[in-house]
């Protein structure tokens, strides 16, 4: 293993100043199998890799077993690296899930061994200070939650230690670009983390970021056993002694959980389309044929109704009948007509003696003001014994009576006492009529009886 070492450190001197994009190094790699290739993506994003493993797992075997997965499940999903540029980016998040991942099925296997006596726990990374080792599972946590297009320059910049030139050719963005979106995701995080506690600057945030993903080395004999294990990977050859059982079974579950993640995503989408489609069907199927109007429902015919009947005879001396006319003395009568002596007629005329008629929608009132040219008038009238002032706007050439004879709107004198008639409906006059008083009382909807 010492010669093929020191000749992959050999190739990756050599290109140390190469500027070959990671999207080429990968695509080098997977078409020839080119170890040099994979191991200058090693060395480029290594550091950062093994730093996320570090902060999540802490103990130095569990972490380089999810530094060998994370690689090895970027040459098993490389087509999942989209945009192809954004290498680091992706990796950062596998780093990330299978870290987490790492870490359940260590917490599993040590309590397993736990259950043997004197079983010595594994010593913990103890490379961070005491402030770190509270923020880290923070940062990383909403480190993976940024977007890609900002989580990309954050990590080549920031976590990398790229220059702004350095990281555009990376991503093929401009350096503007590059540098808009690194800035905005600096804020993105520190207001995160402020959310969460942890009170950073945006100025501030880079540094740590950067001091702390230094000490995260890779040893050069981790870097040759993960280059070999995913060129078996690559030429489709089976991994056994080259990487350990925990290495293998982590990196199986990680391309499970991205399979069983996008196949949920698929789902989502066809159950949405499938959705959409059956609305524009149903609203299809609903909407009437051209040249044709939506039929309505048939209408049952109007049953009529029975009339009321009083069980009263109307007699000489006048008792209310509602089908009759009213007698000599002359009781009020819903359908009649009144008769010579006056009494009230909801449905009629204001008779010989002048008393209140009125239709059920009618108003009586004192005039206080009339005015022909805007073609109103305002009339006092009595509501819950209180006098209130209406203005009643008035239709052109409204019947006027006054002393029974027909008249104009402006012979209408303030103080006069009036029937204001509507329509059905109330919402507009059909008539102004005096109300004559030379031989009874007027009275709003009650009987006035001459006889009583």
């Amino acid at each position: 293993m010492g010669v093929v070492t020191r000749q992959i450190s050999d190739a990756l001197r050599a290109q140390d100043g190469d500027a070959t994009t990671d999207a080429r190094l990968l695509e080098c790699f997977l078409a020839t199998h080119d170890e040099t290739a994979f191991a200058t993506l090693v060395q480029r994003h290594g550091p950062m890799v093994m730093g996320v493993c570090l902060r999540v797992l802490r103990h130095p075997q569990d972490a380089d077993d999810a530094f060998q997965a994370t690689f090895l499940v970027l040459i098993r999903k490389a087509s999942s690296v989209s945009p192809p540029g954004m290498v680091g980016n992706w990796l950062y998040g596998v780093a990330y899930q299978t870290a987490i991942k790492a870490r359940a099925m260590a917490d599993r296997r040590r309590a397993k061994e736990r259950q043997v006596v004197g079983t010595p726990e594994p010593a913990a990374v103890d490379t961070d200070d005491a402030l770190w080792r509270e923020l880290r599972p923070i940062i990383d946590e909403e480190l993976s939650r940024l977007p890609d297009k900002y989580r990309a320059p954050l990590i080549l910049c920031d976590i990398e230690e790229k220059s702004y030139k350095e990281a555009a050719e990376q991503l093929g963005w401009p350096e503007g670009t590059v540098a808009g979106r690194l800035s905005r995701a600096r804020a993105m995080l520190a207001a995160r983390l402020n959310r969460r506690g942890v009170m950073l600057s945006a100025v501030a945030l880079p540094l740590l970021l950067t001091h702390n993903t230094a000490s995260a080395s890779v040893p050069a004999a981790l870097t040759t056993q993960t280059v070999q294990a995913a060129t078996l990977v690559a030429a489709g050859q089976a991994t056994t002694g080259a990487v350990s059982a925990n290495v293998a079974a982590l990196t199986e579950g990680v391309v499970r959980a991205m399979l069983i993640s996008k196949l949920k995503i698929a789902s989502a989408v066809l159950l949405a389309a499938c959705f959409a489609v059956a609305g524009v069907g149903f609203a299809l199927s609903t909407a009437p044929a051209d040249g044709q109007e939506q039929k309505k429902p048939a209408q049952p015919p109007a049953q009529p109704q029975p009339k009321k009947v009083d069980k009263g005879n109307n007699e000489k001396n006048g008792n209310n009948n509602q089908n009759g006319n009213d007698e000599k003395n002359g009781n009020n009568n819903q359908n009649g007509n009144n008769e010579p002596n006056g009494n009230n007629n909801q449905n009629g005329v204001d008779e010989k003696n002048g008393n209140n008629n009125q239709n059920g929608n009618d108003e009586q009132g004192v005039v206080k003001a009339v005015d022909p040219n805007a073609n109103t008038i305002t009339v006092v009238v009595q509501q819950q014994g209180k006098p209130v002032e209406k203005v009643y706007p008035l239709p052109k050439d409204v019947p006027v009576t006054l002393g029974g004879k027909p008249a104009k709107l402006g012979d209408v004198k303030p103080g006069t006492k009036v029937n204001v008639a509507f329509n059905k409906d109330k919402k507009g006059v059909v008539g102004i009529k005096q109300v004559n008083e030379p031989n009874g009382q007027n009275n709003n909807g009650q009987n006035n009886q001459k006889n009583r």
